[in-house]
């Protein structure tokens, strides 16, 4: 922690003589440390799920268990067949009933797309924002 804080330090003296620089510098430096940050994490993630998977080699399993695992993984079929049954609206989740009712149609990677654009877009949205407020501020105090 010493050190990340030394870098810092180091990092924000050394730019505060160009304010172009003072900020795309303290950006590389904040992502620098979010990479950091993100890696020690799934290290971590990763020690702690060798441990698991250790402690469950070790682990006798119950009749119950084994039954469980040589049953295997629900087919796709069983597994819509079971999400259509807990659907809380009586909406249909197939696709062609859900296009002939002129529903969405999306799968899921459609959706996670969606999902990262609209916050795309929201945040860009937000940013010429707050530009847009500090230019004004600006304006105003001059």
């Amino acid at each position: 922690m010493t050190l990340l804080q030394t870098f810092g330090t180091r990092l924000i003296a050394g730019t505060m003589d160009n304010k172009l620089f003072a900020s795309i510098a303290l950006v590389v430096g904040l992502l620098a440390f979010l990479n950091l940050i993100a890696r020690a994490m799934l290290m971590s993630a990763a020690w702690a799920a060798n441990d698991i998977d250790a402690i469950n080699l070790a682990k006798t399993t119950s009749p119950g268990e084994e039954q469980k695992l040589a049953e295997g993984p629900a087919t796709r079929e069983q597994a819509a067949a079971e999400w259509t049954h807990r659907a809380p609206s009586g909406l249909p989740q197939d696709a062609a009933a859900r296009a002939a009712l002129g529903l969405p149609t999306l799968d899921q990677r459609s959706s996670d797309r969606a999902s990262v654009a609209a916050g795309a877009v929201l945040g860009a949205a937000a940013t010429a924002a707050a530009g847009l407020a500090l230019r004004a501020t600006r304006l105003v105090r001059r």
